[in-house]
C-alpha cells in the first residue's frame, strides 16, 4: 500500500526495483537538508569574520554529535606543523574534549574550537577539506556544499555502507589511521585536480531541494488520489 519512495541516490532506486517495486512507485530525490546548505555565499568575506586568512587552507574536523573521534589532538598537532594550515574543531556536546583542546590550542591562531554549532552550513562553506564521520545528513550536507571528505574511523553498519558508497564514487576517501589520515589531508590540501575531481563526482549525485522536491510530490500525490475519489464517486 506504499504509493511512492523516496530515495537518496539512483542506485539505491535500482536496488528497489531489482526487489520487486515497480519503477513508478520510486523518486530519486536525496535526503532532506536545512536550505540554508544550499545558499551561495562569499566565501572571503565569511573567512574574514572567523578571523580566518583566505590565502591558506582551511581544515575542518567534525568530531560527530558527541565528539567521538579519537586521536584527534595528535592529528591537529601534526597538521599544524606545517604553518600554512588552519584548524576548525566543531566539538558537538562533548564539552571536556572542547574544553581540553581549547586549553592546548588557546595561543594557536590558526585554530579555532567550537561545541554544538547551529553555523555548520559556514563551516563547512569555509573548508578546504573536511575530515568527518559518515552520517546520512553529515554527508547530505556535504554533498550540497560539495566539500572535499576524508571519512575517518568508520565503523561497520551503516556508516561503512555509506563511505563505501561514496569511496566508489571517488566522491569521498576513507582513511582509519591517524598518520594515514595526515598524510591524506595534506596530500588532498596540495593538489587541486583530486578535490575538483571529488567536487565534481559530489555534483554528480548530488540531488538539489530535497525537501521541496518531496513536498511537492506528494501534494501532487494527494491530489490526483483526489480527483480519481471524484471521479469513481
Amino acid at each position: 500500500y506504499i504509493d511512492r519512495y523516496y530515495v537518496a541516490t539512483e542506485d539505491l532506486k535500482q536496488n528497489l526495483i531489482n526487489a520487486g517495486t515497480p519503477d513508478y512507485k520510486i523518486k530519486v530525490t536525496g535526503i532532506p537538508i536545512e536550505e540554508q546548505f544550499e545558499r551561495s555565499v562569499d566565501r572571503n568575506a565569511l573567512l574574514e569574520s572567523y578571523g580566518l586568512d583566505s590565502k591558506k587552507p582551511v581544515i575542518l574536523i567534525a568530531t560527530g554529535a558527541y565528539g567521538v573521534i579519537k586521536d584527534i589532538e595528535g592529528v591537529m598537532e601534526k597538521l599544524l606543523q606545517h604553518d600554512n594550515n588552519q584548524i576548525l574543531v566543531i566539538c558537538g556536546k562533548n564539552e571536556e574534549l572542547k574544553n581540553n583542546l581549547l586549553e592546548k590550542f588557546s595561543e594557536n591562531q590558526n585554530v579555532k574550537i567550537f561545541g554544538y554549532t547551529n553555523k555548520m552550513d559556514e563551516m563547512m562553506k569555509m573548508a578546504t577539506v573536511m575530515i568527518t564521520k559518515p552520517g546520512g545528513i553529515t554527508l547530505s550536507e556535504a554533498l550540497a556544499v560539495q566539500v572535499p571528505l576524508l571519512l575517518y574511523q568508520v565503523v561497520p553498519g551503516q556508516e561503512l555502507e555509506n563511505a563505501n558508497y561514496f569511496q566508489s564514487k571517488d566522491a569521498a576517501i576513507i582513511v582509519n589511521q591517524p598518520d594515514d589520515l595526515v598524510m591524506s589531508v595534506l596530500q588532498l590540501i596540495g593538489d587541486e585536480n583530486h578535490r575538483n575531481r571529488l567536487i565534481d563526482n559530489m555534483k554528480e549525485i548530488y540531488c538539489p531541494r530535497s525537501a521541496e522536491v518531496i513536498c511537492e510530490d506528494v501534494i501532487s500525490l494527494v491530489e490526483q488520489k483526489h480527483q480519481f475519489n471524484r471521479f469513481i464517486g
